[in-house]
Order: structure tokens, then C-alpha cells, then sequence
């Protein structure tokens, strides 16, 4: 069996200290069929009292197989009212999710600042080429080209957190991918982010 992805981020702020375990992860893609629509969702495990977040930057790569269909707000941010919520998407199979709370632009406001576990986004992809998976799963994994890729910002917007962790799911057994300390990388923050934020 191919290795299926299922990355979690264990997210550590610049000063090192740990917020409570909260972590970001995606389901797994499988069983993809030509023509047919999948669904990748982008989960925020926030557990209690849980991290009040401002906004974020997630990247993320699929394979040739899949062809991004579209990218939407996570019922969390929705339920929040956050007001800013966007994606590119580059030609080598990447994607690049931002959204922020609040853009200072007036008495509204956002009703909460994702403080509990949910959605963050909602990724649909036409299966354009499948006979190579068949029953697998359809890579898809986190991307860091930067130090300010899979970031999220905290309420205030004082501090970034990042990640230092990256899992992958193989054979029912969380596996942790050892840190590059090069860019590009899919084995989270390169300690060189860590060390420049002292």
C-alpha cells in the first residue's frame, strides 16, 4: 500500500513555548473515480481553552491526478464571520490558502477568532486521472517554499505560530517526519525559521 497522507502541524510560536497541542490536519483523499468530484478538508484541532488565531497562510501540493476544482471557507471560519478568505493557485500542482478575521475596515467585526477545534477550508478537486491509485490514496501534503508558509497568526497579531512537526499516516501508525533544514521541504519549519525568531 502506498503511503496515505494525513499531516498533522504541531503548531510552536517564535518564543518556542508549546499553546496546548493544537495541530492542523487534512483528510485523505481515496477512492477517486474519473469525473467525479473529491473533497479534501482542512481541520484545526484547537483543543481547551484553545489558541484565539487572527489568520493564517497554508500551503499545500496535489498530484497531477486531481485538478483543483475549488477552495472554500470551513464552516469555523463562516460560523465566526471572518472576513477575509482566499486562494492562489500556482502552475506546479500548489495552493495557497489566506484568511484573516478581521481587515480593520470599520465597526464590523468578527463575531470569534477560531478558539475552538473545526474547519478552516474546504478543497474540491476533479478526479482527472485515477488509474494509477485505483483503491489508494491520491497524494496531497503540505508545502513549505518559506518560513511564513503553514503559519497562523495569533488574534493580536503579534505572534506567528508555526510548525515543527509533520506526520504522515501509514498502515494505521502516525509517522513523524524527520525536519528538513532546507527549503523546499514537506517535513515542516526548517529550525533556521525557529533560530532567526531567537
Amino acid at each position: 500500500m502506498k503511503k496515505a497522507v494525513f499531516i498533522i502541524l504541531s503548531l510552536v510560536g517564535l518564543t518556542g513555548s508549546v499553546w496546548a497541542n493544537p495541530a492542523i490536519y487534512t483528510t485523505l483523499i481515496k477512492n477517486g473515480y474519473s469525473d467525479n468530484l473529491v473533497e479534501a478538508v482542512i481541520n484545526f484541532d484547537n483543543p481547551s481553552p484553545g489558541m484565539e488565531i487572527g489568520g493564517f497562510e497554508l500551503y499545500f501540493l496535489y498530484d497531477s491526478a486531481l485538478h483543483l476544482s475549488s477552495v472554500q471557507m470551513g464552516q469555523l471560519l463562516e460560523d465566526c464571520e471572518w472576513e477575509y478568505f482566499t486562494h492562489t493557485e500556482n502552475s506546479a500542482y500548489g495552493v495557497k490558502i489566506i484568511a484573516l478575521a478581521d481587515i480593520n475596515n470599520g465597526a464590523y467585526h468578527p463575531s470569534c477568532f477560531a478558539s475552538t477545534s473545526g474547519e478552516l477550508a474546504r478543497v474540491y478537486f476533479d478526479v482527472v486521472n485515477p488509474a494509477e491509485y485505483g483503491c489508494d490514496f491520491v497524494p496531497y501534503r503540505w508545502r513549505w517554499y518559506n518560513c511564513n508558509n503553514n503559519t497562523l497568526s495569533s488574534k493580536t497579531g503579534d505572534t506567528l505560530f508555526l510548525s515543527d512537526s509533520v506526520y504522515e499516516y501509514f498502515d494505521g501508525t502516525l509517522i513523524n517526519i524527520t525536519q528538513d533544514l532546507l527549503f523546499p521541504t514537506e517535513s515542516g519549519t526548517p529550525s533556521v525559521c525557529v533560530g532567526d525568531a531567537g
